[in-house]
């Protein structure tokens, strides 16, 4: 016992001594449980002609879908996992270090930064310490089984988080505590009668008393450093707590959401649950589905999800607890991230909010709101031309106002706003990379600087095709690639020549396009492709 003492009494002086200034958010939506999570000051993108691209970096093996992290910003340095290896980069998205984990991350990790330590939830139930310095193991705790799909909440020394085991008749799984200095565990809580993981849900401090909900409905009041379960109450019979615990100072309440669209304001009285008010997020709609957490801003609550087979955002007043407008989106594309707020730049009032949507291409949508606004659709901000995917994960500010989110393809994007107005602005073919587990860097698919073939000329005679373009310079090489049908494309690489000769198969289509490649310090890039030529 006095071994354990002395560790955390160490461990607290190395965090006062080495504290990092952090200029991002520090864990998902920078909850700390005091109000505000998930809402910034800073100017952030608003104008979507003048909206790009800063840079992108993909983390998957080519043909593949992989999931990053919810990317944890400090002054220097952006911290993200994928897989089982903890990426360092800085804000050129370059690939400063890395570590390698003890255990894979899940379909999401929502990890967390306290001085220099990250802690990080992984599969298996296990959460793993990185002191981020050295970037070196610390500790890893014991395996509570299943997936870490849960948040994580810091308070005082000690992690609050759940873990989740899917079952075929629904869920099961821990909520537990664990010491921040050494990984042991301090309590666990499982619902034996109530079966429930923590999926996507998770807990936050409030009034020196823990409070989290999961799978089966209930919300728990517990004790922060023994077993002691103060409260339960069932929040829902029939639906999921697949959200997190949002705090309102105004209000003095928590706010979550059930899978089945309905808000729920719970109020305390000691550490007894004293009142819960409840209302649909969407007025008249016959299904829905949310797993959005609610970010509060100025006594209004924002929060997404889908109704009807619509993606919208819900704006509701957290006194009342009344839906004050619905913003749809698209078809068939839930809301599942939790609304970014900025009220950055806006005197009147005004907040721009950002949310991504669980469909393709995967990218950034927003809009305006206050309360002269009548505004009830979604807008594009930002929507990749390569790299598109389907996507769960919340947007993150930068202190400089960059936006930072990842899609299923494993690419981090991070997007700003220019003084440039283009048609370009959100052509991300021109700086992604791509990194596979290696961390070798491969160069990017296009650059608008490299010129593309031109005055592309094409002979028939009989089955003999030849095709001849003009030759830029010596250093150009040009790609030529071909396919017949529906059938998959062929390249050829050509140093010197300008001209190529096929013989055409017999009653197929033939499919050709061209682009070019230059040398630019040591490293390929890569025009755009032509259109697409067709022969029958």
């Amino acid at each position: 016992m006095k071994s354990n003492n002395k560790l955390k009494l160490i461990f607290f002086c190395i965090l006062l001594t080495t504290v990092i200034s952090c200029c991002g958010f520090s864990t998902f939506r920078g909850e700390t449980g005091t109000g505000n999570a998930n809402v910034v000051t800073i100017k952030t993108p608003s104008d979507k002609s003048k909206t790009r691209l800063k840079w992108s970096r993909c983390f998957k093996k080519t043909g593949t879908t992989s999931a990053n992290s919810i990317p944890v910003l400090t002054k220097d340095s952006i911290y993200l996992v994928n897989t089982n290896i903890l990426y360092e980069l800085d804000y050129n998205g370059n690939i400063k270090r890395q570590t390698t984990l003890c255990a894979k991350m899940n379909s999401i990790s929502n990890m967390l930064l306290e001085g220099n330590y990250l802690f990080i939830p992984l599969s298996g139930g296990i959460m793993q310490c990185i002191n981020i310095q050295s970037m070196s193991a610390v500790w890893q705790s014991e395996a509570f089984g299943g997936q870490s799909l849960s948040t994580v909440f810091y308070h005082e020394g000690y992690l609050y988080a759940g873990s989740t085991t899917v079952t075929n008749g629904g869920t099961s799984g821990t909520f537990y505590c664990l010491n921040s200095a050494d990984g042991s565990t301090v309590w666990t809580y499982e619902d034996a009668e109530h079966k429930g993981g923590y999926y996507w849900s998770g807990g936050i401090v409030y009034k020196d008393t823990l409070y989290f909900a999961g799978d089966n409905g209930y919300l728990v009041s517990h004790s922060l450093l023994t077993p002691e379960v103060y409260d339960t109450c069932a929040l829902t019979d029939t639906a999921k707590i697949r959200a997190g615990i949002t705090f309102d100072e105004e209000t003095d309440a928590l706010y979550t959401v059930s899978n089945d669209g309905i808000l729920y304001q719970i109020t305390t009285e000691g550490r007894q649950i004293q009142q819960v008010k409840k209302t649909p997020i969407a007025e008249n709609a016959r299904n829905m589905n949310c797993t959005s957490t609610p970010t509060i801003c100025q006594g209004r609550i924002y929060v997404g999800g889908i109704a009807d087979n619509t993606g919208i955002v819900s704006i509701m007043d957290a006194g009342q607890m009344k839906v004050i407008r619905t913003i749809r989106g698209a078809g068939h594309a839930e809301i599942k991230s939790s609304p970014l707020l900025s009220t950055g730049g806006n005197a009147d009032g005004t907040v721009s909010v950002y949310v991504t949507a669980n469909s393709l291409p995967g990218g950034i949508y927003y809009f305006t709101d206050n309360k002269k606004t009548t505004a009830d659709t979604l807008q594009t901000l930002f929507e990749p031309n390569s790299a598109k995917q389907f996507c769960m994960s919340s947007v993150t500010a930068g202190s400089d106002g960059t936006l930072y989110y990842s899609n299923d393809s494993g690419t981090l994007f991070a997007i700003h706003e220019t003084t440039q107005t283009t048609n370009e602005a959100n052509n991300d073919g021109q700086k992604t990379t791509l990194v596979p587990p290696s961390g070798k860097r491969q160069e990017a698919k296009t650059n608008r600087l490299v010129k593309k073939p031109s005055k592309i000329t094409i002979r028939k005679r009989k089955r003999l095709v030849t095709i001849k373009w003009k030759k830029l310079s010596a250093k150009y090489q040009t790609i030529v690639y071909r396919k017949y049908g529906s059938g998959k494309w062929k390249k050829k690489v050509l140093k010197k020549k300008k001209t190529i000769t096929w013989k055409k198969k017999k009653g197929k289509t033939l499919h050709f396009r061209l682009r070019t490649r230059l040398k630019v310090d040591g490293r390929w890039r890569y025009s755009g492709y032509t259109k697409i030529f067709h022969l029958k």
